[in-house]
């Protein structure tokens, strides 16, 4: 680990110092020039500043009008809409995280949310917070990370049966597709963390205004992992060979400065002080493993320890959204969007009832958000929801992690219910089974959520338990948590973030075929 990952800083669900305006329509000069006008007067009357807002249209603007999008989605009637993200100061000094900070910016969202999302304004939707997402959380107080820590590997990595208990898991019918003459690419695009060498840190540090995620992935710096488990090794790491093979690369991988600049870049999680730049990659290998044509895409949305934010999101999604028009494509995310989870409970033993009770954590134990606010936190989460409906519109498969809040220490308590964006209608959610095996049956895992809502909706798989043997095997390059060496670049890990790409590689692999067969 960097010495950085010694003194994190803790997370709460949101971006500190920052609101988001969800307004529908497409974003002109005058119509954003009006909306913060009136911003900054109600800003003003709390002694507090808004900044210049950053603007996301969904769909992309410069490419897609409203008749186009409506056209090609089918007849959508959604329309269009775009998302204003603004930093909050006091002084000139952007809002920090401090229990004080957080409660200000919070009064001034709904202060803003009151006076400009009123019905007869019928543009603006909601002011809320830039929520943060994760790797799957450990605890409901904040945002977390896999259902456990990654442990070292030994022996043989080949046997993709044992990896993932796939004969196990599905019909015959499903696997009859995992075959290799289906060779009709599908792209699919994982949104996760992402490895990344210093000397990359150091350059996107250094020139935060001209360095991008695409010009850095543009530079195909990615030797330093392949040679390290390639070409340094007798026994050369299989699957980083065919994933990161100069010469026929599977896998593209896209770092985000965002992530990465001083000011996000140490944020973590409750209960998550390890660093986890290898999630992304795992996921991938487990895709690559299922669905060896699949053209994979990595883009960095959270940072070393799963954490990332709407915003930077949403700006990746446009990308995607632009990037892989007419090319079949699958999302895998194996993440979790960072809102208090009804019927989620602590490791203490004490059950949250009503999403949003604890938005902010209060060290005086009083509720943050009443009944009041119970309309306005739907409200929030709605503009995640419209974009990955945009996905679904142009019939790509959208699959995400259920979540790992259960705690099965807890008698009695029921598992919670699927985190968003797996709980989304368009989105398949994915929950976690154990390993079972010799005479053992597999159960639902100790940490699993339930796989969507309805649960039927959605679908269980191998996810594992925490310990050698027990989860799911995969690549990992970077340094274990409990100082362990890495000499085999393949390690056991556990979580509904494993189990979702199982299934993202099997419906990659499907499609594959069904385009092989009737192109």
């Amino acid at each position: 680990m960097s010495g950085n990952s010694k003194d994190p800083k803790l997370a709460v669900y949101f971006q500190p110092g920052q609101v988001m305006f969800h307004v529908t329509g497409t974003a002109t000069k005058e119509s954003t020039k009006i909306l913060f006008d009136n911003a900054k007067k109600l800003a003003e009357s709390m002694e507090l500043q808004i900044s210049t807002p950053r603007i996301q249209n969904f769909p992309p603007a410069e490419k897609y009008n409203d008749q186009q999008s409506r056209a090609e989605s089918g007849g959508n009637k959604r329309g269009p809409f775009f998302l204003l993200y603004a930093d909050v100061t006091k002084d000139g000094e952007r809002l920090g995280d401090q229990q004080g900070d957080l409660m200000k910016l919070l009064n001034l969202i709904f202060l803003l949310d009151d006076e400009l999302a009123k019905p007869s304004n019928e543009s603006v939707q909601v002011v809320s917070p830039n929520w943060l997402m994760s790797g799957s959380r450990e605890d409901p107080g904040g945002t977390g990370g896999p259902g456990g820590r990654p442990s070292p590997y030994v022996g043989n990595s080949d046997n993709t049966e044992y990896k993932f208990n796939i004969s196990e898991s599905f019909p015959q019918q499903y696997l009859d597709y995992l075959r290799p003459d289906c060779d009709e690419n599908v792209v699919v695009a994982i949104l996760d963390t992402a490895p990344y060498p210093k000397s990359w840190l150091d350059l996107i540090i250094s020139n935060p205004e001209t360095t991008s995620f695409m010009t850095v992935a543009d530079q195909g710096e990615w030797e330093y992992i392949y040679d390290k488990w390639v070409h340094q090794r007798q026994d050369p790491h299989t699957l980083i060979r065919t994933l990161l093979d100069p010469t026929d690369r599977r896998l593209t991988i896209y770092p985000d400065p965002r992530v990465m600049d001083g000011r996000f870049k140490n944020m973590t999680c409750i209960d998550h002080e390890y660093e986890m730049n290898d999630h992304g990659l795992f996921v991938a290998g487990i895709i690559h493993s299922l669905a060896p044509h699949a053209e994979l895409h990595l883009f960095q949305v959270l940072n070393s320890y799963g954490l990332g934010n709407l915003e930077i999101i949403g700006e990746t999604l446009i990308n995607v959204f632009r990037d892989f028009e007419g090319k079949p494509l699958i999302l895998n995310l194996s993440l979790n969007y960072g809102i208090p989870l009804e019927r989620a409970h602590t490791k203490e033993g004490k059950t949250h009832t009503k999403e949003g009770k604890e938005l902010v954590p209060d060290v005086s134990g009083g509720e943050i958000l009443g009944p009041k606010r119970a309309s306005w936190l739907i409200r929030a989460i709605k503009p995640a929801e419209l974009m990955c409906d945009l996905f679904y519109d142009r019939k790509s498969g959208i699959i995400a992690a259920a979540g790992n809040d259960w705690d099965d220490q807890q008698p009695g308590d029921p598992r919670p219910q699927a985190r968003y964006p797996a709980a989304f209608d368009h989105v398949v959610g994915v929950g976690a089974l154990t390993r079972g095996g010799k005479g053992v049956p597999r159960k639902a895992a100790s940490y699993s959520n339930l796989a969507d809502r309805p649960p039927m909706s959605g679908t269980t798989t191998l996810g594992g338990e925490e310990g050698t043997g027990n989860g799911i095997l995969g690549t990992y390059t970077g340094e274990f948590p409990d100082g362990s060496p890495n000499d085999s670049g393949w390690a056991w890990w556990c979580g509904t973030s494993f189990a979702t790409p199982i299934i993202s590689g099997l419906v990659a692999a499907i499609l594959s075929c069904m385009l092989s067969e009737n192109p």
